[in-house]
């Protein structure tokens, strides 16, 4: 058998680098995909264990911290009242009363 040339040997290499890329990704997206449902498993519980408007409130905490904002709210859109629609203010982090009333 003849001697394999460079191109070969460049091209064995770079196949090789291309499957190795290829199993690392599979891998990580194995992880991933394990996270996103202990996740998911962890969301279901906490709306399903605990009332949802302490949800709220962690999630604007949660928020707040994550964003490094003074503000933060949760709203909840309503298309089939009103002419365009309402929205209900459900929670919020850093409004006045005054703000806070508006939304009422």
């Amino acid at each position: 058998m003849a001697p394999e040339s460079d191109l070969e040997r460049l091209l064995l290499v770079q196949t090789r680098q291309l499957e190795d890329a290829t199993e690392s990704l599979r891998r990580r997206e194995q992880i991933h995909a394990t996270e996103l449902e202990k996740l998911q498993q962890i969301a279901t519980h906490l709306t399903t264990h605990q009332p949802i408007d302490s949800l709220y409130e962690q999630i604007l905490d949660s928020v707040l911290t994550i964003v490094h904002a003074d503000l933060a709210s949760i709203q909840k859109f309503h298309p089939h009242l009103g002419t365009n629609g309402e929205l209900e203010l459900l929670g919020h982090r850093g409004f006045s009363a005054q703000a806070a009333e508006r939304w009422a």
